[in-house]
């Protein structure tokens, strides 16, 4: 599944770079093969690395960028010497890989009892989901998704609370949503239900929160301030800012989301000079993703095909960036973070698996095209978010 869906990456990231980033409407171009895939976030990360954190209150700043991704492929350029886009790259490809491989172990730990055409359902859709190829680029979803299931699996396995409140750790220096998995981690031991329950939450959880308390701790020492990377992210906004109670009625009545249909809203997708069709503008399709992403939750809730951890994990995956900045930003980059919400990929396999196959298999199809497609647009430069 790696292989084969990797290799529409790959085709789509020679398409944007052989065909349309060198056409006359691609907004950007003269990127070499491997710098085109590290675009966007890959930049800020390239610039991590090489020149350090930065925070200037008021500004937006590089400390809104979580250290493990980062602090990852720089221990692969100082032990190769290689450059630090392709680091980038190699890292999120391994862990794309590795998680890969954990989601067919987790869905055999989990439903021992499916049939391996189930199993192949979910890991194509896994693979296949248009903005997965965000996994294959200098982004940090991989590495996150990766731990996110690794931690499930754990948890599913009753592993030692240490190795658990470990791993969720280090999940919460990748993504600011890592503290989803914290809470998992509470459900997962109390549901064991051990006698010295009180003692391990005071002793584990702690733990589990080691990655963002010790970038936090970093944040405090180099800036003097423990929340900068909080703070920043008022910074990085597509409109101007509202009040609280009117940024939560907003969001009550998904206004967000009708923002980017509506010509009179600054967030109006068709406003950006680069987009061009409907069809290929991910700021468009990012509503629709989200919303498809939480029409599969409710499916899976009324099926009852996923657990409780599952659950959590997905709702606090989807509403947590959209309660936190789906109104700043203009729903922007939510179909990626709905993309982490690895859960939702065995609903959808669990519908696929109920469908014929000529009918789940064309289905899957057009998933591979978007998915290619989307890294063409990507790779050309486009504004790709």
């Amino acid at each position: 599944m790696w292989l084969s869906t990797t290799l529409l990456v790959a085709a789509g990231t020679l398409l944007g770079n052989d065909y349309v980033g060198r056409s006359v409407t691609a907004p950007s171009r003269n990127a070499d093969l491997i710098s085109s895939l590290a675009r966007g976030d890959g930049r800020k990360y390239k610039q991590l690395i090489e020149d350090g954190y930065s925070y200037l209150p008021d500004e937006p700043s590089n400390i809104a960028f979580f250290p493990a991704f980062p602090a990852l492929a720089s221990l692969l350029v100082d032990c190769t010497g290689i450059r630090t886009e392709l680091a980038l790259v190699l890292v999120a490809q391994f862990f794309f890989a590795c998680a890969s491989i954990v989601l067919v172990l987790y869905l055999r730990l989990r439903f021992p009892d499916s049939k391996a055409d189930f199993r192949v359902l979910v890991l194509f859709a896994f693979g296949m989901f248009p903005c997965t190829f965000f996994f294959r680029m200098a982004y940090s979803e991989s590495v996150f998704v990766f731990f996110a299931i690794l931690a499930l699996y754990g948890m599913e396995c009753t592993w030692p609370a240490w190795l658990i409140a470990l791993i969720v750790g280090f999940a919460t220096a990748t993504r600011p949503v890592g503290v989803v998995l914290v809470l998992c981690f509470v459900i997962d031991l109390i549901r064991r239900k051990r006698s010295q329950l009180q003692r391990e939450l005071l002793l584990f959880v702690p733990l589990a929160c080691w990655g963002i308390l010790v970038f936090m701790a970093y944040q405090y020492l180099a800036f003097g301030d423990p929340m900068a990377f909080a703070k920043t992210q008022f910074d990085w906004r597509r409109r101007p800012a509202k009040s609280m109670g009117q940024k939560l009625l907003d969001l009550a009545t998904v206004e967000p989301i009708r923002a980017v249909f509506d010509p009179t809203s600054p967030c109006y997708w068709f406003h950006d000079p680069s987009e061009k069709s409907p069809f290929f503008s991910l700021h468009l399709a990012n509503p629709f993703y989200w919303t498809f992403a939480i029409g599969l939750l409710a499916l899976a809730i009324k099926l009852k095909c996923l657990n409780m951890l599952e659950v959590v994990l997905s709702l606090g995956l989807l509403l947590i960036p959209y309660f936190l900045r789906g109104h700043e930003m203009c729903m922007f980059g939510m179909a990626r973070f709905a993309a982490v919400a690895f859960p939702l990929y065995i609903v959808f396999g669990n519908v696929l698996s109920r469908l014929p196959y000529s009918i789940a298999m064309p289905i899957l199809g057009v998933g591979g095209v978007f998915l290619c497609l989307y890294t063409a647009l990507f790779t050309a430069g486009f504004r790709f978010f």
